[in-house]
C-alpha cells in the first residue's frame, strides 16, 4: 500500500507496519506541512474476505496513537 505526494511538499512517513495484518488490515500514514496547517493522512485497505472486527480494533488503534488535538486528520478506507 502506497500514498503518493508531490515532490514539493514537506511530508514524514508515519511507520505503521507493525499494525498491518495482511488481508484484514493494511495501513500506512504521512504527514505534512502545507501552509502552516498541519495534517495527516492516513489510508488504509481491508480485503473483502477480511476480518471486520480485527480490521474495526486495529483502526481504532492507530487513530488514538496518531490523534493529536491541533493536527487535521484525514483517514482514506479503502
Amino acid at each position: 500500500m502506497c500514498t503518493y505526494v508531490h515532490k514539493s511538499l514537506n511530508f514524514e512517513n508515519i511507520d505503521l507496519e507493525t499494525y498491518c495484518i495482511e488481508k484484514d488490515f493494511e495501513v500506512c500514514a504521512l504527514k505534512f506541512n502545507l501552509n502552516s496547517i498541519q495534517a495527516c493522512i492516513i489510508t488504509t485497505y481491508r480485503a473483502p474476505s477480511g476480518n471486520f472486527n480485527s480490521f474495526m480494533n486495529e483502526l481504532d488503534t492507530i487513530l488514538r496513537k496518531l490523534y493529536i488535538p491541533t493536527l487535521n486528520t484525514l483517514s482514506v478506507v479503502i
